[in-house]
């Protein structure tokens, strides 16, 4: 019993440590890695000067938000978050082409007709007809056109700092949430994807809005009616699916609502009023999770006109190819192709077959794991300069794109520097627990993708983690005597500690 009982808090500490470990490791492994960018101690240092301002900035002239209204500061965030977006894709439009083609054209075809014509390579990655059909709706309504994508995916940037607000107040106060939404209108990157037709800002704004729910749940679940566990586990559920239907990762957020529910929650196990609560809670959303998920999947196939690959095959495949180092290459992708054009064959049934060889391939007893794993890391999260290489034909000059490429290295270095910091002071003010959640979707992001193929733009969603932890660690630095009287008025960080 007593292991038990100090399991909940030895899980959250080895998470949370877990989690600075990561971020650690992006910093170090960068200085020696082949793939590093080749400015990264550029980037590097002047991230170093970025986070030297932030620190001047909260330490010397903290902003007295806390007379101003909630409802006043989120007005002003907003209308920020609009300029700053709005200006990028005003002066820089780019054409769809390659992947972001294929999500334009499918979308535009997904509005004017039911069952789509021509959907191999749909069938063969299902998730793109699931950002498409959104967009799809945009263009029954208003027409084909170029310029509504990256205006949804303002409207989309404007919803998810709203989130991110929403949740920075519930972990940690007024401060966090505003200095979170702040970073998340300032971040270079997250801005310049704003451009493309892509899935990125359509999942990320669902998994907020997932995390959002749970910290709403959590913090209210046991004044919860079973009515109300229904409803609020039914429409997490449906969040899970929508978010899946754009990327296939809500297997991560689910195995997280199951440690926090039932590991580093479990403390309050001994009322089993509690105890049924959360295995009803849990098992709805699981099972409506599963029921909706195969609901999803027939109507994409009734759609696309055939069995579609939902089986990552290929993408695992790609994942453990040493020489490309778990990235896109020619190779896999014309075997994967191969399969697919073999008369009879279904996409089903070529994901199937690259599944075999995937399995087939980690067998290998010649690959080397260690190395491979370290490399598929720091092409994730060693670089956040994608963006700009995306965009390289309204940037055709490579001064121009290097410049840029620093620039946007340097704040996403800056805000793993400050995570180290929050991290420490989080778990110094034994404030660690209120993170498990973010915690764990970044650990749980990272080694899914050790597992699959790997490409630096999509750690986008688990740079989420590093906005909020930044922010917690600026929030925490002390301020000026004469406005230090700001900590008597933060949010009620203890409301939600140990309610689920």
């Amino acid at each position: 019993m007593r292991f038990y009982s100090k399991l909940p808090s030895f899980c959250t500490t080895a998470i949370h440590f877990l989690f600075g470990i990561f971020l650690c490791f992006i910093i170090i492994f960068n200085c020696f890695s082949p793939l590093a960018p080749k400015d990264y101690f550029l980037s590097f240092t002047i991230g170093i000067v970025i986070c030297l301002f932030w620190f001047s900035l909260f330490s010397q002239f903290f902003f007295n938000i806390n007379h101003i209204k909630m409802k006043t500061l989120l007005i002003v965030l907003t209308i920020l978050c609009l300029v700053v977006k709005l200006s990028w894709i005003t002066l820089y439009q780019i054409k769809p082409y390659v992947d972001y083609k294929a999500f334009y054209d499918t979308a535009n075809r997904a509005s004017k007709l039911f069952f789509l014509e021509d959907t191999r390579y749909t069938q063969l990655f299902p998730h793109i007809f699931g950002y498409s059909s959104f967009l799809s709706i945009f263009f029954r309504i208003f027409g084909a056109n170029q310029a509504i994508p990256p205006l949804i995916n303002v409207i989309l940037s404007v919803l998810s700092m709203i989130l991110v607000f929403y949740i920075g107040l519930k972990l940690s106060g007024i401060r966090m949430a505003f200095i979170a939404s702040l970073l998340w209108v300032l971040f270079p990157s997250q801005t310049t994807y704003n451009m493309f037709v892509l899935s990125e800002p359509l999942y990320t704004t669902e998994l907020l809005a997932i995390c959002a729910l749970i910290l709403y749940i959590e913090e209210n679940f046991k004044n919860l009616s079973i009515i109300q566990i229904f409803i609020s586990s039914f429409i997490l559920s449906l969040l899970l699916v929508l978010m899946n239907q754009s990327r296939p990762i809500a297997a991560i957020p689910l195995i997280t609502l199951f440690i926090i529910v039932f590991i580093t929650k479990m403390g309050n196990f001994s009322c089993k009023n509690i105890l049924l609560r959360k295995i009803l809670f849990f098992i709805i959303v699981f099972v409506s999770y599963c029921i909706l998920m195969a609901l999803s999947n027939k109507y994409v196939e009734l759609r696309l006109g055939g069995a579609c690959g939902f089986t990552p095959g290929y993408n695992i495949y790609v994942g453990f190819n040493e020489e490309s180092n778990g990235r896109w290459n020619l190779h896999d992708s014309l075997l994967l192709f191969h399969y697919s054009d073999l008369p009879g064959w279904s996409a089903a049934e070529a994901q199937d077959q690259m599944f075999k060889l995937a399995m087939d391939r980690i067998r290998n007893p010649k690959i080397d794991f260690l190395s491979l794993f370290l490399n598929k890391f720091i092409i994730l999260w060693g670089d956040d300069s994608a963006a700009i290489s995306y965009a390289s034909p309204i940037f055709p000059i490579e001064k121009n794109r290097s410049i840029l490429a620093i620039l946007n290295n340097a704040f996403y270095y800056c805000l793993i520097i400050l995570s180290i910091v929050g991290v420490f002071l989080t778990y110094k003010k034994k404030e660690h627990s209120r993170f498990t959640l973010i915690s764990l979707f970044f650990i749980g992001l990272t080694l899914s993708q050790l597992l699959v193929e790997v490409a630096p733009r999509y750690h986008y969603s688990g740079t989420i983690a590093f906005v909020l932890f930044a922010a917690s660690g600026l929030s925490h630095i002390k301020a000026m005597p004469v406005i230090a009287t700001l900590n008597s008025n933060d949010y009620n960080e203890s409301a939600i500690e140990n309610s689920l």
